[in-house]
């Protein structure tokens, strides 16, 4: 599998959502930043995500909708590390519609609480893509 973020971005524009995210908010937890970036590594060397969807380290959201008229589009979230005290890190994604072996990161968070809490900016970010 291949990971990139998403959108992208031209340098003048700016960083996507997850880029700002894994630039800055993921920076300040190393504990946590280390996980994410085995986990990624491993996710590169994989050819299917079942064994992690196996284990429920990878989960498919109940939020999916179909996309200007185009297939369904099924937001999953990377679960990393699935629980642990001093939170957790969520990182949204799908698949790409033009390559079977791509992920597109969109977003993530750092979680502190039990409670699941789909960014309403994820949702509406899903519906301007062009996967």
């Amino acid at each position: 599998m291949t990971v990139e973020y998403y959108p992208l971005t031209a340098k003048d524009e700016g960083f996507s959502r997850i880029e700002k995210f894994m630039r800055k908010e993921l920076r300040k937890r190393k504990d946590l930043a280390i996980l994410v970036q085995e986990f990624l590594k491993r996710v590169n060397k994989s050819s299917t995500l079942q064994a992690f969807k196996d284990v429920e380290e990878i989960a498919d959201l109940e939020f999916s909708t179909t996309c200007n008229g185009r297939d369904k589009v099924r937001l999953q979230e990377m679960r990393i590390p699935i629980q642990r005290k001093g939170g957790v890190v969520r990182i949204y994604f799908i698949e790409s519609r033009y390559s079977k072996n791509k992920l597109l990161l969109i977003d993530g968070e750092i979680k502190h609480k039990k409670s699941s809490n789909i960014k309403d900016n994820v949702k509406s970010l899903i519906f301007s893509l062009d996967y």
